[in-house]
């Protein structure tokens, strides 16, 4: 997968036809001719990279309340994400709060009502975002207003938070209306759009929405879209979604079939009854470094540069930090964050990378020539071209002299490849146990090797947003487990420090609480614990890399900085010292 977070994307936003202020009120007007302007994405939307569809495929990620009574509202409250949005004209992104009657799985047949904000590709104004309002009732279109008036309204800013309330019965009996920030919504004549369609809501839905497969959904791996304050109301007071279900369903548009479940692209977990986060499962990337430990008792961190190219700085005791650049002489971009190993039997610092075109690549270095090898593709090397849909973890198995790469596949499931001394590189094959799927990925693997175990540990972020796990000891691969029971903030990093006979996890805090972006740990030395969060190491920009410095018996952590985008270091011996600055330049 080509990544593109953080990137300047070309985008379009529909001119409206009209801005009207009214005190306390929230003003629609209707859509414009399209005028083609161009505009930049904001700093949030990366490409997914998969193929578009063949035709217009609604699909949907997020939360549902089904009932027999009559609902009289949906609400939740989100931040306004930036996602990228593929195909011209007319396709778009949103997120929104709905209610529908749940007469039927057929778009033929389904009526609903929603509010919330929507992202276009095409046919759009300056950098703009919009709010808007939608009912549908058998398949045609009702209402479809765009809020405007005041400025804030017009074009809520990335990353400022609103709330959407699609309500019924609020201003009367048998009345659907809507409400953004608190304020009603009115059209251009100041009357609140107030309007009876003649069914029931039985359904309250919080839910993103893509149109395309190559559409990116609200949120990434990083930068979730968060849902809070989610409800429904219901006997004259607004309940919580105890008893709502997640979903992850579409229909394609031309062929109104009942709803089928998505492949795995889309990440959703609830945070509490009230909360919910939903994101991208493609977009992985903000960046995280790698890290080594070699026979000259040097740490070397690696990463992805904003050049694109891959760059690396060392620690030796004394001099201290070397200064960060290219690792060699490059002509072509690295498609992710790296992962590195230490061959200690060849000798080699060995790095991994996704290419550009979604396969795997490595070059390595030889410490007894200090020399580079030639850039070369791995999948070739074994004869296949196995796509990737994430960043490579890899590990050294010390036991076997093998080198080991992980990765998630285009079907969501965990795959390997590894190098035995003397056979080279064997074919990739997807990591089973006893024939079984680890489930579907909803983040980059990561992994270790545990020397007294004589263990290959990968872990990843399941769907769920928790801890996942899987283990092979030589004689296969052990069932996915849940390794730790808790909705986590980013991608975990594994390592092992084996003076302590520790297997140690890192990753960033979940945005549900005052812990987000902070550094959090946990360690197994025969049970679990967990430390949360690490004190003092302030806001994480990526999520967190380990490694572990056999010489100076150090646990070391680095990171991308949330401020100024440095490498960052924070160590652990019998405490914790950090963070400081590693290398001034900039991760990419």
């Amino acid at each position: 997968m080509v990544n593109y977070c953080n990137s300047r994307v070309q985008r379009y936003v529909h001119s409206l036809v009209a801005t009207i202020a009214v005190t306390g009120t929230v003003v629609i007007a209707g859509i414009a001719s399209p005028l083609h302007a161009a505009a930049s994405e904001g700093t949030l939307g990366c490409n997914p990279n998969r193929p578009a569809d063949s035709d217009t495929y609604y699909r949907f990620s997020g939360w549902q309340y089904t009932t027999t009574n009559t609902l009289g509202g949906a609400r939740e409250t989100s931040n306004t994400y930036s996602p990228y949005v593929a195909n011209p004209p007319d396709d778009s992104v949103s997120a929104w709060s709905m209610l529908t009657d749940n007469t039927s799985a057929s778009q033929n047949t389904f009526n609903f009502a929603q509010v919330g904000y929507v992202e276009y590709q095409g046919n759009i104004a300056p950098g703009s975002k919009r709010w808007y309002v939608w009912a549908d009732g058998g398949g045609v279109h009702l209402l479809n207003y765009t809020p405007t008036g005041h400025p804030a309204y017009a074009n809520p800013a990335i990353n400022s938070s609103h709330s959407y309330y699609t309500l019924y019965g609020y201003q009367g009996s048998g009345l659907i209306s809507f409400q953004i920030d608190g304020s009603n919504v009115v059209d251009p004549n100041g009357n609140v759009i107030s309007k009876s369609y003649g069914w029931y809501p039985h359904q309250a839905f919080i839910s993103g929405e893509t149109h395309q497969a190559n559409d990116q959904m609200m949120g990434d791996a990083n930068t979730k879209e968060q849902f809070t304050n989610v409800g429904y109301w219901y006997g004259g007071n607004w309940q919580n979604m105890t008893g709502a279900t997640t979903f992850n369903m579409g229909w394609p548009n031309a062929h109104p079939t009942p709803y089928v479940a998505n492949p795995p692209w889309y990440g959703n977990q609830v945070v509490s009854n009230t909360s919910m986060n939903i994101w991208d499962t493609y977009c992985q990337y903000s960046e995280w470094p790698s890290v080594t430990y070699d026979t000259e008792k040097q740490q070397e961190v690696w990463w992805k540069g904003t050049n694109g190219h891959l760059q690396e700085a060392y620690w030796s005791n004394g001099p201290g930090w070397s200064a960060g650049g290219d690792a060699f002489y490059q002509t072509s971009p690295i498609g992710s964050p790296p992962s590195a190993m230490f061959d200690a039997n060849q000798g080699q610092q060995v790095v991994f990378w996704q290419g550009t075109d979604n396969n795997l690549w490595s070059a390595y270095y030889t410490d007894s020539t200090s020399t580079w090898s030639p850039v070369y593709q791995v999948n070739s090397v074994a004869g296949g071209a196995w796509q990737m849909a994430s960043a490579p973890a890899a590990m050294y198995d010390s036991t076997q002299h093998q080198q080991v790469v992980f990765w998630k596949g285009t079907d969501g499931n965990l795959y390997e490849q590894y190098w035995v001394s003397g056979s080279g590189w064997q074919y990739p094959s997807e990591v089973t146990s006893g024939g079984a799927h680890m489930g579907t990925l909803g983040s980059d693997p990561t992994a270790t090797y545990s020397t007294s175990g004589h263990q290959q540990l990968v872990y990843w972020q399941g769907t769920d947003g928790k801890v996942w796990g899987t283990s092979w000891a030589g004689s296969g691969w052990a069932a996915a487990n849940n390794t730790i029971n808790q909705v986590i903030g980013s991608r975990p990093t594994a390592g092992y420090d084996s003076a302590q006979n520790q297997i140690l996890l890192f990753w960033q805090g979940t945005s549900s609480d005052s812990t987000q972006y902070t550094l959090h740990e946990a360690y197994n030395n025969g049970s679990w614990n967990l430390v949360n969060p690490v004190p003092s190491m302030g806001s994480l920009g990526s999520s967190p890399t380990v490694g572990y410095d056999s010489y100076q018996n150090q646990q070391l952590v680095f990171w991308k900085g949330s401020a100024d985008g440095k490498l960052y270091e924070a160590y652990w011996h019998t405490n914790w010292n950090g963070p400081t600055p590693a290398v001034t330049g900039p991760l990419g």
